[in-house]
Parts: C-alpha cells; structure tokens; sequence
C-alpha cells in the first residue's frame, strides 16, 4: 500500500519489522536512504564493534570532543584529535542549551534546531531538550538494539498516528531525535559520513580535515 508523505517515511520502521527474523540473525543491520550515494565503506571492524550508532547533521553545531570523525588504519579518530576543534564553548544565542555554540560559521547554522515543539506529540522536545541533532538517513548498530529500536519508533508514530497527528516537524528524524535523546547511540559520527565532501555550507570546515 502506497502511503503518501509523510506516512510512507514514518511507517517505514514498520515495514523493516516485517523482517525481524533476519534482523535477531544480524550482528550488525544499518539503516540508508535508498537514495544515499555510497562512496566508501563506514562498516570498519572498528565500528561494527559498537552497540549502536548515530551520524550528526551538517547543521549540527556541538562538538564534545569524543564523537568519531574518522578513521586511521584500524584506529578511530576523535573530533578532539582534529585541528580547529574549539574546547570552549562560546554562546551565540537561541535555544537549545549550547547547541550552536561552537560553530565556525554560525551564519549557516539554525538558529533554533529543528527539533518538533507541537504539543502532545511523543517525538516533542521541550525547550531545554536535546544537545545534538541526528541524520535519520544513516543510523545502525547490532541487530537486536536495531529491532528493539525499530519497535519503539513503530510504537510511538503509532500512538501519534491514534491521535490524529499525521506527521511531525521533520517527520521520521523528529522521532529518531527524541529517542536518541533519551537514549542516546553509543557512537556518535560527525557529519562527514554523511557528506564525504563538506557542503557549500558547512559551519564546521574542521571536520573535514582528518
């Protein structure tokens, strides 16, 4: 059944569900938009060694040190460990505790994250919610945590469906934010796995020098 948009986004994690007996047999499953240009292999040993994992949006703009920008040899490599990365902080303003802070450029950040503010909604986040602010074009982990995350973010588009909201501020990564906020990945990659060139806009040039 064809849904439209946005429920053919949100209904998504349902439709993956259909293959849970394949998912408990993963050791690692991973979520891609189908129209997502590979380029290189993400899918190290070093990577596929972690529970789960989460890649931040271009627009994100905090950094606190430990997330992963890459790789050397068989070694992951820390935003830390790049040159350019600021340690302290700066406020520029806006909600979100922090969450622009430390960017190069804040011209081409939000000024407020796109995160969903409607009332009554499960993927909602209050003003002083949220640090990051994930892709929901890439995420993965092993296959368990994948089911049991594709059964929460069905559960609960569910539950909002019920209650006549037919979609959210951005849809499927409204969801997927809110619940890696409370319950945030294991690993966090910046946005170069995303985009292995940095866009035109890019508030964090730094990230792309590893």
């Amino acid at each position: 059944h064809h849904f439209g948009w946005p429920q053919l986004a949100l209904r998504r994690w349902e439709t993956y569900l259909r293959a849970d007996g394949v998912l408990r047999d993963a050791h690692h499953a991973m979520h891609i938009d189908c129209d997502a240009l590979v380029v290189s292999s993400v899918l190290r040993d070093t990577l596929l060694s972690v529970a789960s994992f989460g890649v931040l949006h271009a627009d994100n703009a905090h950094y606190q040190g430990h997330e992963v920008a890459g790789f050397k040899g068989d070694r992951l490599v820390r935003v830390e460990e790049l040159p350019g990365f600021m340690t302290e902080a700066r406020s520029l303003g806006g909600e979100g505790g922090g969450y622009w802070d430390q960017a190069c450029f804040p011209e081409y950040c939000r000024v407020d994250p796109p995160y969903n503010r409607a009332q009554g909604q499960r993927c909602t986040m209050e003003g002083p919610d949220g640090i990051y602010y994930f892709y929901s074009g890439i995420f993965g982990g092993s296959g368990w945590w994948m089911i049991e995350t594709l059964q929460t973010l069905a559960r609960w588009t569910g539950e909002d469906r019920a209650r006549g909201f037919s979609g959210a501020r951005v849809d499927d990564e409204s969801y997927l934010n809110r619940l890696f906020w409370e319950e945030p990945p294991s690993s966090i990659l910046t946005c170069a796995f995303m985009y292995p060139q940095p866009p035109h806009d890019a508030a964090h040039p730094w990230l792309w020098t590893n």
